[in-house]
């Protein structure tokens, strides 16, 4: 199934850490924990949130999960060549840097491609965070 709903509200939240979803290239739910320690790239992200009591997790408006950032999205988000909308999430710890990267994205999206059109409405990023430990 391809995430092209719309229109979609989305909550950026600190989630337990047994939360369950499908990442990316897996046809079965995981914990965020089994992630961390079964799928390729939570063992390759692990250390940027495991010593957190909570992880941080992207829902839509029916809490179906999108993304586990910065470790992996949801299958729910896979983009195909039937994908009709998406979501641009960009993370990091340097304000600096993730504005850069948001910068390129813009830039990059907004010429014209011979095999897609941007859309006419464009959303501001978002500078938040979910409290991820003290809970």
């Amino acid at each position: 199934m391809t995430w092209t709903r719309s229109p979609r509200r989305f909550r950026y939240l600190a989630a337990p850490r047994d939360r369950s979803f499908v990442p990316l290239d897996f046809d079965r739910p995981m914990t965020m924990e089994q992630i961390l320690t079964d799928h390729p790239k939570g063992v390759d992200y692990a250390h940027l949130v495991r010593d957190f009591p909570r992880f941080p997790l992207i829902v839509d408006s029916r809490d179906q999960v999108l993304s586990f950032p910065p470790i992996i999205n949801g299958e729910l988000t896979r983009v195909t060549g039937r994908t009709r909308n998406i979501l641009l999430d960009t993370t990091g710890t340097d304000l600096r840097a993730v504005m850069t990267a948001v910068k390129i994205l813009c830039a990059a999206l907004a010429r014209p491609a011979p095999r897609w059109r941007a859309s006419r409405s464009m959303v501001l990023p978002a500078l938040t965070s979910p409290p991820l430990s003290g809970w």
